[in-house]
């Protein structure tokens, strides 16, 4: 099978998966030429061919993002790509830029599948985003033959905010990040000095509970002294918002800005627990990497969290908004360390089991050739019956 996988954003996790579905397939890889979540070579994405399978055609194009008036060139670019290469299926990872749905318009011999990595707005977004990127995003998504959502309680929430049948939509796991791998220099030397660290690692938002963390933080230090709250990240919170709110600063440790790659195997190595006290969420990135560096994990009972934790065995569930239940959850595991490394390691063998890239790449096959047979009968929609991973997981 051919793949053509398109995207601007979710670079990291895309390298992973485009080295996992070029085995046994063909897969050209069209990326920016600069991303800003590459955040090594000064965003050069080409520097990432180093890394990618042999079987992975990587291309490099202008972004195609914000309102250029020259963003049509990349369009007719990728266009030429697509009737040239002649491809089974195009994958879209969702953006709101009116040039993807531009290019669906124009390679209608296709079908495409879109991964829609948030299918509700988290809070703020509602009205951060214009009426006509919520209309190009919507457009998106009821072209494609075929949406796929990180976990099985994600599928109605998307048929029902997007007005889609149920049955164009599967649930696919989000898979490991086996990608910081690449950066893993360990050198033996830790900056914790005798300390237990208690990680928040990613985008500084509101909705992800930084303030519920804060507020956990005179419990969790008074049980545990030796204990040190790193936040690591930036974004749309500042750290002037968040600052008032810390009654010991002492027990915090700030990197208040964009992580580089490099430092990201260190920063978990070190965490004793790995924090995701979020209000709302669908799925997380950071709960991934903590798994595939065998750290545990606290997080809230929101979105498809509880579809990847399972709660006492590889890290434990809180409800969201309660730093009293959040700080217990800490405490348990950082006084019980012994706990904490088996659950660790039960999470980091789910993440290169269950949920490896191998696996997670076999049931985006599984959705394609379903797609593509789709396609060809005329239909316009997919076969709803469930695909299931090789022990749990389904649509």
């Amino acid at each position: 099978m051919h793949i053509v996988y398109y995207t601007n954003w979710f670079i990291k996790q895309t390298v992973s998966l485009a080295n996992a579905l070029a085995t046994g397939n063909r897969v050209t890889l069209i990326f920016p030429e600069i991303s800003p979540e590459f955040n090594a070579n000064e965003g050069r994405v080409e520097e990432l061919r180093r890394i990618f399978d042999p079987g992975v055609d990587l291309i490099t194009l202008k972004h195609m993002q914000g309102l250029d008036p020259l963003g049509w060139i990349p369009v007719m670019k990728a266009r030429g790509i697509i009737h040239r290469t002649k491809p089974d299926i195009v994958h879209f990872n969702e953006s709101y830029d009116f040039r993807c749905l531009l290019l669906m318009l124009l390679c209608t011999e296709v079908p495409f599948v879109t991964s829609v990595h948030d299918p509700i707005p988290h809070s703020g977004e509602h009205t951060s985003l214009s009426k006509f990127k919520h209309w190009v995003r919507d457009q998106i998504r009821r072209r494609s033959h075929g949406l796929i959502v990180y976990g099985d309680s994600l599928r109605e929430k998307l048929a029902d905010y997007s007005h889609i049948p149920l049955d164009r939509i599967y649930a696919v796991p989000h898979g490991e990040y086996r990608y910081y791998n690449h950066f893993d220099r360990r050198s033996g030397q830790s900056s914790k000095n005798g300390h237990k660290h208690v990680l928040f690692f990613g985008r500084w938002e509101h909705y992800k509970g930084m303030d519920v963390l804060l507020d956990a933080e005179p419990m969790i230090t008074q049980r545990v002294p030796e204990a040190r709250i790193v936040l690591a990240g930036e974004g749309n919170l500042q750290l002037s918002e968040l600052q008032p709110r810390m009654v010991h600063p002492d027990k915090f440790i700030l990197k208040n800005y964009t992580v580089p790659d490099e430092e990201v195997p260190d920063l978990f190595r070190d965490a004793d627990v790995v924090v995701l006290p979020y209000r709302e969420a669908t799925q997380s990135g950071p709960l991934h990497i903590a798994g595939s560096f065998g750290r545990p994990a606290v997080a809230s009972r929101v979105g498809a969290m509880p579809e990847v934790i399972e709660d006492g065995e590889t890290g434990l569930l809180v409800s969201p908004g309660d730093p009293r239940e959040l700080a217990e959850a800490v405490c348990r595991l950082l006084t019980h360390p012994e706990e904490a490394e088996r659950m660790g390691q039960k999470a980091k063998a789910r993440m290169t089991g269950q949920a490896s890239m191998e696996n997670v790449a076999g049931m985006q096959i599984e959705v394609y050739k379903r797609v593509i047979e789709s396609a060809k009968a005329g239909t316009g929609g997919i076969n709803p019956v469930p695909i299931r991973q090789r022990e749990a997981v389904g649509s």
